[in-house]
């Protein structure tokens, strides 16, 4: 809904006022990656693992705060948006991948490239594969996150 055009922030700006309206406007710029982070004492280095951009993250509200600076080590699938002000911040609906899945999620990565993947469809795969990871019973992230056997032609 942020990316497409006429999303929820471009229909909403003219009913907002100019400072909403350019914060809702910038939803449609968020960069969506897969990230590494690094916490460091008050920002988080964000790597994303599928374009290689590298961002510095100052502004979290506090519950996103404490969950990034203690979460388990997993991947995490998030939209980063700047401001004017040159701060970027990580919007609402983050979600943090199992840290055991991470060399499994690296293999996805490297398929999805050779597929020719766009960051779309590779992050929406994982989240997939994820959620097969959760609901069938004794499976591995090493089964879970992984592309099936191509279907015939």
């Amino acid at each position: 809904m942020t990316r497409a055009p006429g999303g929820l922030g471009e229909r909403f700006a003219p009913e907002l006022g100019p400072a909403e309206a350019k914060v809702a406007r910038s939803f449609a710029r968020a960069h969506r990656g897969l990230f590494l982070l690094e916490p460091e004492e008050t920002r988080v280095r964000f790597v994303d693992l599928v374009s290689d951009a590298v961002f510095w993250v100052e502004a979290f509200d506090s519950s996103t705060k404490a969950g990034i600076f203690h979460h388990e080590g997993g991947l995490c699938d998030a939209r980063l948006v700047a401001s004017s002000e040159g701060v970027v911040a990580m919007l609402p609906g983050a979600f943090f991948h199992p840290h055991d899945a991470t060399p499994s999620v690296r293999n996805v990565l490297e398929e999805a490239r050779a597929r020719g993947m766009g960051t779309h469809a590779t992050l929406d795969t994982l989240l997939v594969m994820e959620h097969r990871l959760c609901t069938l019973s004794r499976v591995k992230p090493s089964f879970a996150y992984r592309f099936g056997p191509e279907k015939p032609r």
